[in-house]
């Protein structure tokens, strides 16, 4: 994969990106937010790998609860393997998440460093787990959901993933605090913007769905 640096164009050695699902826009955000700042962007790979997993375990319950019986075109795991065996694989790839953020103590970054990274991916995921949880009642509701609640859903559903790990990329990179918000405020807008366009393009489609009242809201959203 390669990115326009200052210096000319560089070559960050992700390869296969044409190839991949979109979803691996996450984990590699965070790459390039650490290629943008810092070399060896190999140093930032467990982080990225935490990133993937994470999003993983959070789309392997998220069928669950939404009895959704397939993803991107073949049967979801619950389906295939039943529901039990489905949270065990979603809680097995979160604990393989922890341990990926754990391998960045063997490339040589400081203890409080990783203990950083460690708070960072905990609270993402705790706002993961509110984002499900207020997308979860939306849907048991008859009445539309404001604006003001659809971005608070997805604030915490995809806007702290995508934040979080272009702003762990930029941690990893350097000290400088004012360079680190600044990715992060950049991976929340993102996010954001990656949400309402993903539920614009599929307001259609998803009339019948847990989000049909939160689409809508953002459809009228445009309109202003």
């Amino acid at each position: 994969f390669f990115f326009q640096a200052e210096d000319g164009i560089r070559d960050i050695g992700v390869t296969g990106v044409q190839t991949c699902a979109l979803p691996i826009l996450r984990p590699l955000l965070g790459l390039l937010a650490y290629a943008a700042l810092a070399d060896d962007v190999e140093r930032a790979m467990p982080g990225a790998a935490a990133v993937e997993l994470g999003h993983n375990f959070s789309l392997v319950h998220d069928d669950i609860q939404d009895g959704d019986a397939e993803r991107r075109g073949r049967p979801t795991l619950w389906v295939r393997d039943g529901i039990a065996q489905a949270i065990n694989t979603g809680d097995a790839l979160f604990t393989l998440s922890r341990i990926a953020v754990h391998e960045l103590s063997n490339l040589g970054y400081p203890d409080a460093k990783v203990i950083r990274i460690m708070k960072l991916y905990d609270v993402t995921c705790l706002r993961l787990c509110e984002g499900q949880f207020i997308d979860i009642a939306a849907s048991t509701r008859a009445e539309m959901q404001s604006v003001e609640h659809y971005f608070e859903m997805i604030g915490r559903k995809t806007a702290a993933l995508i934040s979080g790990s272009v702003e762990s990329g930029a941690i990893l990179a350097t000290d400088d605090e004012e360079i680190i918000g600044r990715f992060r405020r950049f991976g929340w807008a993102l996010g954001l913007a990656f949400q309402i366009n993903d539920d614009l393009d599929r307001k259609s489609t998803r009339l019948n769905s847990s989000h049909a009242n939160i689409s809508y809201a953002v459809f009228c959203l445009k309109k202003k």
